[in-house]
């Protein structure tokens, strides 16, 4: 698309970067995107100030990290920015009719909808979770996006439930064509059971792949709570499992790599079960960078 053509210039150059930031501040409903509350990051590490820590500005020095955070922020922001130009576009409303609130919920789905979830009551306290100043959970605001889309399908503003709607069913649907075709054709296997952490990830061999953008966590959450069941990866065998123990491997799922790290060395083992040690900690640390 335009706005991936775009992004890879922006990985190029700073300058390119600039240019597409200019061009989004110029656009004629600028305003009415910045009123509506659409996140448009000033700055290619995709983080306000209160959110930023000594190791984001450290990775920050990285040859070539900084290309790929120009590249991803630009993406997103322009992403952001044809979501709303489309939603007011095909409302069809004049500018001058659309209300103050009405414009926020449009922008509370353009952010929900693109990973950007709005913390409210548990997701605030787990988006501010942090520990020695680093944050204890990875990415908490794409976890309370992920929990927060489906319900904008229920939302006052009739355009919203319209976009949301759209989204939703394209997305799920273009996935489940995609995974039964190929699991027909044989191209590889899909786990059906929703208690097993493979559920709806196309399976080739030994490695796995996950179409769902983080949904797919939080669709094994509900099913376990609701049957009190857990099925391995490893051995297929489906066993009891308290709630209490279920949301906590959930969140520990979720936790940043510093954290999970240290979590790790205090029990001695992994998420999964796994023996862990200090010679499994450089791996951890340097892998998801």
């Amino acid at each position: 698309s335009a706005n991936f053509v775009q992004s890879l210039k922006a990985a190029g150059k700073q300058e390119n970067f600039n240019r597409i930031m200019d061009d989004l501040d110029n656009r004629w409903y600028a305003p009415l995107r910045d009123d509506a509350g659409v996140v448009i990051a000033r700055n290619e590490t995709m983080l306000v100030p209160g959110e930023r820590t000594w190791v984001s500005r450290i990775l920050g020095k990285i040859p070539g990290y900084g290309a790929s955070q120009r590249a991803y922020t630009s993406l997103i922001n322009l992403s952001r920015d044809s979501m709303f130009d489309d939603m007011l576009r095909n409302s069809g409303y004049a500018p001058s009719e659309i209300s103050a609130s009405e414009l926020r919920r449009w922008g509370r789905l353009v952010n929900v909808s693109t990973g950007r979830g709005d913390p409210v009551v548990f997701g605030k306290m787990l988006n501010e979770s942090k520990a020695f100043g680093l944050p204890i959970f990875w990415a908490p605001r794409l976890i309370i996006s992920r929990a927060q889309m489906p319900f904008e399908i229920f939302s006052s503003s009739p355009v919203v439930r319209k976009e949301a709607a759209r989204q939703i069913i394209s997305f799920v649907g273009i996935n489940s064509v995609i995974l039964g075709a190929g699991a027909k054709a044989g191209l590889w296997e899909v786990e059906t059971d929703s208690n097993s952490a493979d559920f709806g990830q196309i399976r080739i061999g030994d490695q796995s792949i996950d179409p769902w953008f983080g949904f797919r966590p939080l669709a094994n959450l509900v099913s376990r709570l609701a049957t009190g069941k857990r099925k391995s990866t490893v051995t297929g065998v489906t066993t009891d499992v308290e709630a209490k123990q279920i949301v906590q491997d959930f969140l520990r799922s979720k936790l940043s790599p510093l954290t999970a790290t240290g979590v790790n060395l205090w029990t001695g083992e992994n998420a999964i079960g796994e023996p862990y040690g200090a010679g499994n900690v450089p791996g951890d640390i340097l892998v998801p960078l």
